[in-house]
């Protein structure tokens, strides 16, 4: 159930928060731009391939530079450190089936080893964390994307005057 909650909300939430960062990016350089805050859908400027290029190159850029801090973040944490380890004890066979398939074996507490949560508010503490970090960054990602592929389109081409 939980993945099925994931798969249905997920992305269209991360496409709709990636819009509205990217539009907040887009509405900063005009309103730098243009000396006020209210503009009009005619002085948005046309954009290129050049500028569509360049923005993604931006998202993926901001991003995966982010994302460089993120085991310096995530790998000072006691939690972190138990999930990267899985803490497997040892690889035991299965004697009852005929092909004789290893399976793996699980201990539960110690440190260093991996307890699963044992409710939704021991897991959410777990999981908020890395979830948080990841959000954040997409979202300064797409903030700085907008920003430079608006900034791009100004610098390239002068707005649409009139044209609809």
């Amino acid at each position: 159930m939980c993945i099925g909650i994931t798969v249905v909300f997920l992305p269209p939430s991360v496409a709709i928060s990636g819009y509205l960062f990217w539009y907040q990016g887009q509405r900063t350089v005009l309103t730098s731009h243009y000396n006020r805050s209210y503009i009009a859908e005619e002085e948005f400027p046309v954009q290129s391939l050049k500028s569509y290029a360049l923005g993604l190159a931006t998202l993926g850029g901001a991003y995966y530079a982010q994302s460089l801090a993120f085991p310096l973040i995530e790998g000072g944490t006691l939690s972190a450190r138990e999930l990267k380890e899985h803490a497997m004890s040892t690889r035991h066979r299965d004697h009852f089936s005929k092909n004789n398939k290893q399976f793996t074996v699980y201990k539960e507490g110690g440190p260093g080893r991996y307890a699963p949560p044992k409710n939704l508010f021991e897991l959410a503490k777990r999981v908020a964390p890395p979830i948080t970090l990841r959000v954040a960054a997409s979202s300064m990602a797409f903030f700085c994307a907008g920003a430079v592929q608006t900034f791009i389109a100004l610098k390239q081409k002068p707005t649409i005057r009139g044209i609809r």
